[in-house]
């Protein structure tokens, strides 16, 4: 009667990483990521629904651990602006179908937990970048007032070049 509405939605949010990010204390370089799977509004029935985790650049042997069966998974790269010697793994799955009773949202039974080692020098490597860029930027403008004066020089100085100008 009213049309048969077709809809596509997209939700995408940050999450405060101290409340879902862990840190083993044997092995500081292994985090886990425990999220919990179910969507922000209640009794919502997703015919296809697809998710995307962005990891930080340098993360590597990614695990991903769900609580129900996904009809596919696969791994893309995501570039940012700093992001100059290495892409961002991004972790994708789909589901289908896909509905959890408020039973289930109140004892937070889906979890959603994404495994990956990340090395601690990896995060110095995008400010140690851009100050490698500030550096380059200001040798090339100092070796060039440095040629240009010597030139002026050459020249005859910047009284005799302005001496010219005015003639």
């Amino acid at each position: 009667l009213l049309g048969g509405y077709a809809a596509d939605w997209e939700l995408q949010y940050s999450v405060p990483t101290r409340n879902v990010l862990f840190v083993e204390e044997k092995n500081p370089e292994r985090h886990h990521l425990n999220v919990t799977f179910n969507p922000p509004f209640l009794n919502t029935y997703t015919d296809s629904l697809t998710t995307r985790i962005v990891l930080p650049a340098g993360a590597y042997n990614i695990k991903l651990s769900l609580p129900r069966e996904v009809d596919a998974e696969w791994h893309e790269h995501k570039w940012g602006w700093f992001d100059v010697f290495q892409s961002r793994p991004v972790v994708a799955f789909s589901l289908r179908n896909f509905y959890i009773p408020d039973s289930e949202t109140q004892n937070m039974s889906y979890k959603l937990t994404l495994t990956y080692d990340y090395s601690g020098t990896s995060h110095l490597q995008k400010p140690l970048t851009l100050s490698l860029y500030f550096f380059a930027f200001f040798a090339m403008y100092i070796l060039y007032g440095r040629f240009e004066s010597k030139k002026l020089s050459q020249q005859g100085g910047v009284a005799a070049v302005a001496e010219k100008k005015t003639q």
